[in-house]
């Protein structure tokens, strides 16, 4: 179980790395989204002198998308897990991954259940800097600005 923990992370660390940093996109967005934390279910578990945040919550997404994805998100927060639990989102650097399930329209047509990958990393100050990835076969990226429990703007990538 914690060889696979560690794999995970590291998978996730490298996507973090190569994620472009944050840079003001020059074309309009293609929507927003916000983001609604479930505190009641955080859990939190010490990784070495890191801590391993697990939280659910819901992303109300508008633009080209419209409709609401349920969340489960793990995040490496980089701080020491008593820390990270009295402090507010944003006070330390982390990487996350959260998986979406997504409900509501993608230019007007209507999905339900897509599963939706979002990852990234926050920047001390809760700037977020990321990706989210469409499942079931759609494919599709999306490039995202945001600030952690609060939402953010994304960009669909033209291939």
């Amino acid at each position: 179980m914690k060889h696979g923990l560690i794999l995970f992370w590291v998978g996730v660390l490298l996507f973090a790395l190569t994620t472009p940093a944050a840079a003001t996109p020059v074309a309009p967005a293609d929507g927003s989204f916000s983001a609604e934390l479930d505190f009641p279910s955080l859990r939190t578990e010490p990784v070495g002198a890191n801590c391993l945040l697990t939280v659910q919550g819901t992303l109300t997404f508008t633009g080209r998308l419209e409709g609401e994805a349920t969340a489960t998100t793990r995040a490496l927060v980089f701080g020491e897990c008593p820390a990270v639990e009295t402090s507010v989102p944003g006070t330390f650097a982390d990487i996350f991954q959260s998986e979406l399930l997504f409900t509501g329209t993608i230019d007007g047509v209507a999905v339900s259940n897509l599963e939706i990958i979002y990852q990234g990393r926050t920047a001390v100050g809760g700037a977020i800097t990321g990706q989210m990835r469409l499942g079931n076969g759609r494919g599709g990226i999306l490039d995202v600005l945001g600030r952690v429990a609060q939402g953010g703007s994304y960009w669909f990538q033209t291939p």
